[in-house]
């Protein structure tokens, strides 16, 4: 019965991928859920002030959840700069990311 026994080499554990080969995988979910509240957000058109506060409240908590134990990765940061200027959208080079972290 042993011999067709599955072995996994990472799995999920309260929303945190733990084992030998977790990788970055933990942040592929949140990141995952933290582009989709960034896209639904950005839609509403609420001006800067409520951008920041809702993007604060509902988009970057996903990420901060992961963060509390795992340090992010340079992709990371790259797919946050994007999601900011989603977020804080302005005409033309208004902002760079930097200017939005």
């Amino acid at each position: 019965e042993w011999r067709n026994m599955q072995v996994a080499w990472s799995g999920t554990y309260l929303g945190f991928v733990i084992g030998p080969e977790k990788q970055d995988q933990s942040w592929h979910r949140a990141t995952t859920k933290y582009q989709s509240r960034v896209a639904a957000w950005a839609k509403q058109g609420l001006g800067l002030q409520y951008d920041a506060m809702v993007y604060n409240t509902f988009a970057i908590t996903t990420l901060a959840y992961i963060a509390q134990l795992e340090a992010p990765p340079c992709w990371l940061l790259l797919e946050e700069g994007k999601c900011l200027r989603t977020a804080a959208p302005g005409p033309g080079k208004w902002a760079v990311p930097t200017d939005l972290w």
